[in-house]
């Protein structure tokens, strides 16, 4: 079967890849149902759920604290709430993305790929937010309107992308919907809302550390993510696949991201 629906790299995301057909995710134009349980989603899954349990033992053996003062950072105590706060969002997380390890519909890429992936999560979305915080002056003891804000669309976002998923995952799941499109639910808002929710944690993330320098580097990984892996390439295979099904849930939901805006 024909493979069009894959993206010519530009030269503006990676030089060395420019003209390169490439694809971002593992994708089988003959899947009907939900994914099989394979070794490399057993590892996802089990290296998200053990991720709360290592950032606790890391951020309460003064690990965080003495990686930031080698490379010269002076670091703060922090008061027990707000270990709390970011506790809690560590499993909010692990299990969001062990959650998504099960119901996501394409492939895990195999053993490296997925390991890229949970190092990725692990280190820009769960250690950085802990030593961005640790090296704040002057916080109160009490956590600050702007940090529940931060950690609130954090939650949001992240409720936001694995929720559609799971819904995905359920309708799939279902014999009679074998080779079906999955319009319903939070995708009948948009078509990728669970992207939205992608972003929307790295916005809580920038807002709950202040650190809006950190703002050009999700940059660089939301943007491609968006306008060219999702908007691009995932619309061309879904309408390589589902032809006049998808072609219909473009009319009926037009927006990809944000209802009514984008």
């Amino acid at each position: 079967m024909s493979e069009s629906w894959r993206i010519q790299v530009p030269k503006a995301l990676h030089s060395a890849l420019s003209g390169v057909a490439t694809t971002a995710f593992t994708r089988d134009m003959k899947s009907e149902g939900v994914p099989k349980m394979t070794g490399d989603r057993v590892f996802c899954v089990c290296y998200h759920l053990a991720l709360p349990a290592v950032a606790y033992v890391l951020s309460t053996g003064g690990y965080y604290e003495a990686a930031l003062a080698k490379m010269g950072v002076a670091t703060y105590a922090l008061a027990a709430n707000r270990k709390l706060m970011l506790h809690a969002l560590d499993v909010l997380y692990g299990v969001r993305w062990a959650v998504q390890d099960v119901v996501q519909l394409s492939g895990k890429g195999g053993y490296l790929t997925s390991s890229k992936v949970a190092f990725f999560h692990y280190t820009l979305h769960t250690s950085v937010t802990w030593m961005l915080v640790y090296a704040t002056p002057g916080l109160p003891n009490g956590i600050v309107p702007r940090e529940m804000a931060g950690a609130t669309i954090m939650v949001v976002g992240g409720l936001l992308q694995c929720v559609p998923e799971v819904q995905r995952y359920l309708f799939k799941r279902k014999p009679e919907n074998a080779g079906k499109l999955h319009t319903g639910g939070l995708f009948s808002l948009a078509r990728f809302i669970n992207t939205s929710g992608h972003v929307l944690r790295d916005v809580g993330a920038t807002i709950l550390t202040r650190t809006p320098h950190l703002i050009p580097i999700f940059f660089m990984v939301d943007y491609p993510l968006m306008t060219v892996l999702c908007a691009t390439e995932t619309v061309a295979y879904m309408r390589a696949k589902y032809k006049a099904a998808y072609a219909a849930y473009e009319a009926t939901t037009p927006s990809l991201f944000i209802p009514g805006v984008w």
